[in-house]
């Protein structure tokens, strides 16, 4: 990620691909403000940033969402596209 707003989190590791996919199955189902997931790690409400791709597909949207956990010991986050 280039210059993360100043919202966001610093980030910490990446989440594994279950805890990924996992979170991406909730926050699409929650995608309005207030329904942000909470971290699997430590259970603080995660952080929501959506950002644009450089350079999409051209079957994909050029958005992804990246949920980020704003904890200081913590910091996990994964992304997808939208």
């Amino acid at each position: 990620m280039d210059d993360p707003s100043p919202s966001a989190p610093q980030q910490g590791p990446l989440l594994d691909f279950e805890a990924g996919q996992a979170l991406e199955r909730r926050d699409r189902k929650h995608a309005g403000p207030g329904g942000e997931p909470d971290c699997p790690r430590c259970e603080a409400r995660m952080v929501r940033c959506v950002e644009q791709h450089r350079a999409p597909r051209s079957d994909d949207s050029p958005f992804r969402v990246r949920l980020a956990c704003p904890a200081t010991d913590c910091g996990a986050w994964t992304a997808y596209n939208w």
